[in-house]
């Protein structure tokens, strides 16, 4: 037991769920200025989507159920609420990926522009659903705009440690 734990490729395997616990963490502790409370990008979105969108199915469910939980309680929603959103995401990044074999960096980012805005009408039909209310407003829209915008940094810091660490070769081809 304790040699699984003294293996390089546990640690390596992780590490996509490990940043995105990470800037999960760090981006919910950044405080928004007084009065634009949804104008910061939503990074936890952006990590899922870029390693659902270059590692498939090899990002593990049990990972998700995770990254779901902790994002609704770092959040303050109700609880299951980002869970059920990102798992429906995931398996429609899986079935982007499938079909249209994303294989350039430009096609990425093409396929998360459309996951993110299928993802933020998702939480507003959620939020309609929950809460009774529609959110339309310009911060609102500010908030989809950062993270689309956001989302090419990030990719390229998420390839380059993709590549780095070479991720690829820690996982078993299915």
């Amino acid at each position: 037991m304790i040699n699984f734990f003294l293996k390089k490729e546990t640690y390596i395997k992780y590490i996509p769920f490990y940043i995105t616990i990470l800037f999960s963490f760090v981006s919910s502790t950044i405080i928004p200025p007084h009065g634009y409370a949804m104008t910061f990008a939503f990074i936890p979105l952006i990590c899922i989507l870029f390693w659902s969108l270059v590692l498939g199915r090899l990002f593990g469910t049990i990972q998700f159920l995770f990254i779901g939980i902790i994002t609704d309680l770092l959040m303050g929603t109700p609880t299951g609420c980002y869970l059920l959103l990102f798992t429906i995401i995931r398996y429609i990044s899986f079935k982007v990926r499938e079909r249209f074999k994303l294989k350039f960096f430009y096609e990425n980012i093409l396929a998360a522009t459309f996951l993110i805005l299928a993802f933020y009408c998702l939480n507003n039909l959620f939020l309609f659903i929950y809460y009774s209310k529609i959110i339309i407003s310009e911060h609102f829209m500010l908030n989809i705009i950062l993270t689309i915008f956001l989302y090419p940094a990030f990719a390229v810091f998420f390839y380059w440690i993709y590549k780095t660490t070479s991720l690829e070769k820690y996982y078993v081809k299915t």
